[in-house]
């Protein structure tokens, strides 16, 4: 979970979200699945404020991300 009152972040992961009609001035839900030497391994962005990626599919790229 990331709090980014500046949006820097959000900015810099292309995932920043201006204006939309379930949103404003925030950033598109999104879950970056990192591994231990930094590389992002899984990225899953949301189109809305309300979807979210299936915890099965979060678990198993972190299982494979794992393996890298």
């Amino acid at each position: 979970m990331l709090f980014d009152e500046k949006r820097e972040v959000t900015r810099a992961y292309g995932v920043y979200h201006a204006l939309g009609v379930d949103a404003y001035n925030i950033a598109h839900p999104a879950t970056f699945v990192v591994a231990a030497d930094g590389k992002i391994c899984w990225i899953a962005v949301s189109p809305s404020q309300n979807e979210r990626p299936r915890l099965e599919d979060l678990f198993a790229a972190i299982e494979a991300c794992g393996k890298y």
